[in-house]
């Protein structure tokens, strides 16, 4: 149901939607019957009665979510963009806290995050990447043999062979 709340703009027209909230609202049909016709949890109902009893002709369904930020400076991205290359790696907290000591900018860490790499993805410097670490019962390639020692030998080669004697 969860997901189905999401897609209420989508799902119904906007004269069906009225039509169910003013014979829940006038009790000709109860919660439950609201809810299954609308296919939305009670709670979700109520909500949505709420936003609909002050504007009742005027009323709309409308995706939940979106973006409620105001749109980035460009005195922000232009401090990012010279502030960012100075740091390896970047650190984002202290991005974030000088654009709200700056500009008066506030957003989270993450947001500062995600806004860099979609953005000015070659400025963050990525680290070298390393060979990687093998474990004692990891084989670095197919041909390599591993004997009851747990030594590694090559798949051409027997183990060399002490005296017995």
């Amino acid at each position: 149901m969860s997901g189905e709340k999401k897609q209420l703009a989508n799902r119904l027209t906007n004269p069906f939607l009225q039509n169910i909230l003013q014979q829940f609202n006038d009790g000709q049909i109860d919660c439950a019957e609201a809810s299954h016709y609308l296919r939305i949890s009670r709670a979700h109902l109520y909500r949505l009665r709420t936003r609909w009893l002050p504007n009742r002709s005027g009323f709309s369904a409308q995706l939940s979510g979106g973006g409620h930020w105001p749109d980035w400076p460009a005195e922000a991205s232009q401090f990012l963009q010279a502030f960012i290359p100075l740091q390896k790696p970047p650190n984002f907290q202290l991005a974030a806290d000088e654009l709200a000591l700056r500009f008066g900018f506030k957003r989270h860490r993450q947001s500062v995050a995600a806004f860099v790499r979609m953005h000015f993805p070659d400025l963050i410097c990525q680290p070298e990447p390393r060979p990687k670490a093998r474990r004692r019962w990891e084989r670095a390639r197919l041909s390599e043999l591993w004997q009851h020692d747990s030594s590694i030998t090559s798949g051409g080669q027997a183990p060399p062979s002490k005296p017995c004697c």
